[in-house]
């Protein structure tokens, strides 16, 4: 099966979708603890309850896709039209 996986080219990504998977932190504990790269976040810019920037910022280094969505959370959880400007600013 491994073989298959490496020959196909398949990645499995882990959203950020609710669950163990609501936060950053958690969800790269897990993709770490896999330890494949095989193995990357799937990120949903619009799934992360509060901080969205933050923890969108933490995820990118394990993404292997990204779903844009048209509103995020602030830092306290109220949902507003994205801001792309702010959120892909150089630091």
């Amino acid at each position: 099966m491994r073989r298959l996986r490496r020959k196909k080219g398949v990645i499995l990504g882990l959203e950020n979708h609710g669950g163990i998977t609501a936060k950053a932190g958690t969800i790269i504990k897990i993709v770490k603890a896999v330890d494949s790269p095989w193995v990357g976040i799937n990120v949903a810019t619009g799934n992360f309850r509060s901080h969205a920037l933050q923890q969108i910022e933490q995820c990118i280094p394990y993404a292997v896709n990204v779903q844009v969505k048209t509103e995020m959370r602030d830092d306290e959880g109220k949902a507003h039209p994205s801001d792309w400007d702010r959120a892909t600013a150089a630091d």
